[in-house]
């Protein structure tokens, strides 16, 4: 599983939609963002971020992201996707965590957000334990889908697909 004392996330992420993500907004509960998110993923596009836990402290790293759906249509451009993550420091009382989702472009992305998707059960987004299986979450033309690697230092795996 790696080394109790390194704890990461590497999010890795492609846009399979017929949208452009921009605007990516990121909020770290445990830990901090190492590698950043890039600014946009066009159609066809691939990027990924790193996140890490603060050394020397028996937290983990946890957060959520969130990207902005730009689409052609003005009336359409109303949504986000947001993902969490949360890879523990200690595997003998918790373990790697995510979630996916679709929310509101209003939507802050922040504790109460991160909160939200760790603690509470929504119609806008699906949350699961990091045991390699995909979690897929639908909102009408947008389907975000991630799997998720149970490590030390796991990998998250994120997709979109346009389900039109």
């Amino acid at each position: 599983m790696g080394s109790a004392e390194s704890r990461e996330c590497v999010v890795k992420i492609t846009n399979k939609s017929k949208y452009t993500l921009s605007r990516p907004c990121v909020y770290v509960y445990h830990g901090y963002y190492d590698a950043a998110l890039p600014p946009t993923l066009s159609r066809g596009d691939s990027g990924q971020a790193l996140f890490k836990k603060t050394a020397h402290r028996a937290t983990g790293a946890v957060g959520v992201f969130t990207y902005e759906l730009d689409a052609d249509c003005a009336d359409k451009d109303v949504r986000k996707v947001a993902v969490m993550f949360s890879v523990p420091f200690d595997f003998n009382f918790y373990e790697n965590w995510f979630a996916v989702g679709v929310f509101d472009k209003l939507r802050n992305c922040d504790h109460h957000l991160y909160e939200e998707m760790y603690y509470y059960t929504q119609s806008r987004f699906v949350r699961g334990s990091a045991n390699g299986e995909r979690l897929t979450h639908s909102d009408d033309d947008v389907n975000i889908s991630a799997t998720m690697t149970d490590t030390y230092q796991p990998t998250l795996a994120v997709s979109k697909v346009c389900l039109k």
